[in-house]
């Protein structure tokens, strides 16, 4: 069934009020909330079990420059 939320994953520095603005500009298009939560690399490691990553859709990696 289809929530009506798109979450993202964001891992590493984030400009979290440019990414809010993008945000509210986005979603009235889409018809959908979207939440996100940021992660420093750390952290993603601590909780990628939580966070269904095998279900996710990676986006961008800028791993491997």
């Amino acid at each position: 069934m289809d929530s009506g939320i798109i979450d993202l994953v964001l891992v590493g520095e984030a400009d979290k009020v440019y990414l809010q603005n993008l945000i509210d500009k986005v979603e009235p298009m889409l018809h959908r909330k979207i939440r996100y939560l940021s992660l420093s690399e750390d952290e993603l490691e601590k909780f990628k079990a939580t966070l269904k990553l095998d279900e996710a859709i990676e986006l961008w990696s800028g791993r491997g420059e």
